[in-house]
């Protein structure tokens, strides 16, 4: 489920720079797209992975430790709803 998620929001991620591209878009809207993208990055590159890691162990069997990758994920999902809720404001006032 998550993988498909992260597909979709590949997906808008390239539509929002296309779209920011062929309009050439206020930097205010340029940064948050960029910042947006950035977690995007992030959640996939680094959070993403550990959580996968310590799945498969627990799905093993092993006693895997606990691991605060969820509360990074949430947060960092919680900051890109905030950065896109920015983003659509700020494209919406111009």
């Amino acid at each position: 489920m998550s993988r498909a998620l992260n597909i979709a929001e590949c997906f808008w991620v390239a539509v929002i720079a296309v779209c920011l591209g062929v309009d050439r878009s206020s930097t205010p809207a340029t940064v948050l797209a960029v910042c947006a993208g950035a977690l995007l990055l992030v959640q996939l590159a680094v959070v993403r992975p550990r959580l996968t890691r310590r799945t498969n162990q627990v799905l093993a069997g092993a006693d895997a430790p606990r691991s605060t990758s969820h509360h990074l994920y949430i947060a960092l999902e919680v900051t890109k709803v905030a950065v896109l809720l920015a983003l659509g404001v700020t494209l919406s006032s111009t």
